[in-house]
């Protein structure tokens, strides 16, 4: 019956953009459980109608469709998860993911503390109860400045809540957003922004990128490395440019003062 609705449009040249609405709605169809797309059927029709108009809404045909994709991702198990902490709009998805990041900014670099003192533990071969291990490899890792790279990480998180408050009208004017990638997109942010943070300190401790009267060895490292991890977390475009400073074999060079 649905398919009747839009049987004379499928006979006659279609748009690209009404072209590619239906075939995700057929996709969408054939990929939903029968409770949902029982559920969901009054929703279903009045896309198809719009469908087969002579000028098909095509916001309002995402909008819906939109929310015939999240009410099938609640019959799954881990997306389910996810659409009960993201909410049911776009406004409850964003705030949701905002707070995530906001602890996830705590967790992350607590965990990479833990890690960092065990892999010290082991190099001085101190082990879980069974016996001790030595780790001459890891030896090193004692001078590794771990204090700097987990005040960027953790800046980049706040960076990157900061520059998702200032866009959120973006996610907010868009009735088309599923809530599952609208909290998906902003949880995975701050990630690559802390890799982004890690790869610019990386540089700057090698060598291959350096600013004038700032080093990591400093009595300012940790300010340096809080400004780098927020910048970072604000725009990735800045980590950007490190990148083709640091692969660029006519770039400055720098010499790093050893470290104390």
């Amino acid at each position: 019956m649905l398919y009747a609705k839009i049987s004379h449009k499928v006979d006659a040249p279609i748009e690209d953009q009404v072209q590619q609405e239906l075939g995700e709605l057929l996709r969408l169809i054939a990929a939903l459980p029968e409770s949902v797309l029982m559920r969901k059927r009054a929703d279903l029709e009045i896309v198809f109608d719009l469908l087969a108009s002579r000028q098909p809404n095509l916001k309002l045909i995402k909008s819906l469709r939109s929310g015939i994709e999240t009410a099938a991702e609640k019959s799954g198990w881990l997306s389910g998860v996810i659409v009960r902490i993201a909410g049911t709009t776009p406004l409850q998805a964003v705030v949701s993911a905002l707070i995530t990041v906001f602890f996830m900014a705590f967790v992350v670099v607590l965990l990479l503390l833990f890690a960092h003192r065990l892999l010290i533990s082991l190099a001085e071969g101190i082990a879980p109860p069974g016996g001790a291990i030595e780790l001459p490899e890891l030896s090193g890792i004692k001078n590794f400045p771990i204090r700097e790279f987990l005040l960027a990480i953790h800046a980049s998180f706040f960076g990157s809540i900061v520059s998702i408050v200032t866009r959120m009208e973006r996610f907010l004017d868009n009735a088309t957003y599923n809530v599952v990638v609208i909290y998906v997109s902003i949880l995975s942010k701050p990630f690559v922004s802390a890799t982004f943070a890690v790869f610019v300190l990386a540089c700057m401790e090698a060598g291959l990128v350096s600013f004038a009267g700032f080093h990591l060895a400093g009595p300012t490292a940790p300010y340096l490395a809080w400004v780098i991890g927020f910048m970072c977390g604000f725009s990735e475009r800045i980590a950007q440019d490190f990148a083709s400073k640091a692969a660029n074999p006519l770039g400055e060079e720098a010499s790093l003062p050893p470290r104390k």
